[in-house]
C-alpha cells in the first residue's frame, strides 16, 4: 500500500522484562532481576488522519508529502 505521508512521530516507552529463573544453592527457584529496555515505535500519519506504524527504517526514509510504501 503506497500513502502519503502527512506527519510523522516516534514514541519510547520504558518496558520491564521478567529476569530469567535460577535454582539457588540451597535449592530455591527464584527470578533473576528484572530488566527494564526502551521500546521505540515509529508512526507516520496520511493525508487523510490514519495513522500507520512502520519499521525504522521506513521511518527513516518517510519524507512529509512524499509518497511510502507500507505493508498493512
Amino acid at each position: 500500500m503506497t500513502v502519503t505521508v502527512a506527519n510523522k512521530k516516534e514514541l519510547a516507552r520504558l518496558e520491564t522484562v521478567p529476569g530469567a529463573m535460577r535454582t539457588t544453592e540451597t535449592g530455591r527457584l527464584e527470578e533473576d532481576v528484572r530488566q527494564s529496555r526502551t521500546v521505540r515505535e515509529y508512526w507516520v500519519q496520511t493525508r487523510e488522519g490514519t495513522w500507520y506504524r512502520v519499521s525504522a527504517e521506513q521511518f527513516r526514509a518517510a519524507e512529509v508529502g512524499r509518497a511510502l510504501e507500507i505493508c498493512e
